[in-house]
């Protein structure tokens, strides 16, 4: 009973099969005839070219024909066939759809496949065309999805290119990346899609392939200054370093440079780039904000080294720069609010030496000395903040020194008004501008 049991099961699964191959070789012919009527008829019938794809999978998926060449070409043919229809109909009419968005990648991958079951001369020579004509497809994909910031997708199409390339000279072909120089712009914006992906892993061969073949753009020092700025900070410092060298009047690079010493917190080296940005971009008044940002730091660095006088000397400086910055941008808040901030802490340093004097005639004397001293450096920051409350209703930090400043004055209207903008602000809320309407 139990080996007719296992006849009747070797049976049944030899029919299976048998049906199965059927389908396969079925839907075979399906797929080329479609193909073939849909190519006849002026290349123009999706829905016959539809039934092409439909049919297609269903011959590639069969256990016999997914493992013969000549299935794969025609599935990538066929995607072929879907991306040429695609491009014709969008020349004529702007709301075109393509019948299959991952066309150029599934052609890609139907030719490659067939590559690897190629068996005769006359398959491997139509694999590896198929794979030659598929490279502009991949291309124009790649640069549609890099144009709407889909910088993942773009990577993929770019880097499918380089390899066709690859397996093109593997099989001893020629290739549309021969020349050298079309070869380094597919590597460099195959890169740059990797680069701005996230992708730093993919990324980093890629450019310094490019740094090794001499490749000539700025920006090449940039990427690879920022794929090693994390792991490796000293071998980015390297490549920044030598692209100053090579572009020394490149912005972008001398921006990185100027972004990687204040990450560093090197303040001498910044005081010069920073200039030399101002040189070169003397309209720009981030920059001018920046020099004034680093002023401000060692003004603070000096303070509390007890160089009174050459905290002075940076404090002065910073203002300047801020106010050079507010020249070129009127309406800045950043700057406006440092040259605020700048006054008033100058303020709440005379505060706290008040807070710490004694009831001594003498101290009561300095006291007062030091209350007028200090009113008149509110003073100075206060327009300052109102300009930046009007730019910045919700910033909380321009709200307390408000508050703060009125509470000095004696002005507890205001101090009541900027503590319930406060409140509102920490439970969710949002603020018109005070000084906008007043």
């Amino acid at each position: 009973m139990i080996k007719r049991i296992s006849i009747l099961l070797f049976a049944v699964l030899f029919v299976s099969s048998t049906a199965f191959a059927q389908d396969g070789k079925k839907a075979m012919k399906e797929a080329t005839r479609a193909l073939n009527s849909f190519t006849l008829g002026g290349a123009s019938d999706g829905e016959k070219l539809k039934e092409a794809v439909d049919a297609i999978d269903v011959a590639v998926n069969d256990p016999e024909f997914g493992k013969t060449s000549k299935a794969w070409t025609t599935r990538g043919n066929i995607y072929n066939a879907v991306i040429n229809l695609y491009t014709t109909q969008s020349f004529t009419d702007e709301s075109a759809t393509i019948l299959d968005k991952a066309a150029p990648a599934k052609a890609y991958t139907s030719f490659q496949k067939a590559l690897e079951f190629a068996e005769k001369k006359w398959e491997k020579k139509d694999a590896l065309k198929g794979l030659s004509e598929g490279i502009s497809n991949l291309n124009n994909t790649g640069f549609s999805a890099y144009e709407a910031g889909d910088y993942a997708t773009a990577y993929e199409n770019f880097s499918k290119v380089l390899a066709i390339h690859k397996t093109l000279k593997d099989n001893g072909e020629g290739s549309g990346l021969d020349d050298p120089t079309a070869y380094n712009d597919q590597v460099y914006t195959t890169g740059l899609a990797a680069l701005n992906s996230g992708n730093t892993e993919a990324a980093g061969p890629l450019f310094e392939e490019l740094e090794a073949n001499n490749f000539e753009q700025a920006s090449l020092y940039s990427a690879l200054y920022k794929i090693n700025r994390e792991s490796d900070p000293e071998k980015a410092l390297k490549y920044l370093e030598k692209g100053r060298k090579e572009y020394p009047s490149d912005v972008a690079l001398l921006f990185d440079e100027i972004n990687h010493y204040l990450s560093a917190g090197q303040m001498d080296v910044l005081e010069d780039r920073l200039k030399e940005a101002i040189k070169q971009e003397p309209d720009n008044p981030s920059l001018y904000y920046t020099l004034g940002r680093v002023y401000s730091d060692v003004s603070d660095k000096k303070k509390a080294e007890g160089d009174m006088e050459a905290e002075q000397e940076y404090f002065n400086k910073a203002i300047e720069q801020f106010n050079a910055a507010l020249e070129k941008k009127d309406d800045f808040y950043e700057a406006m609010y440092g040259i605020g901030e700048m006054y008033y802490n100058r303020a709440a340093v005379i505060s706290k030496e008040m807070q710490e004097l004694g009831t001594s005639k003498e101290e009561q004397k300095k006291y007062e000395t030091l209350d007028t001293e200090m009113k008149a450096i509110f003073d100075k920051a206060l327009p300052y903040f109102q300009k930046a409350e009007k730019l910045n209703p919700n910033d909380n930090n321009t709200l307390v020194a408000l508050s703060e400043i009125y509470a000095r004055k004696n002005d507890f209207e205001k101090v009541s008004e900027f503590k319930a903008r406060i409140k509102n602000l920490q439970e969710g809320g949002t603020n018109e501008s005070f000084f906008l309407n007043n």
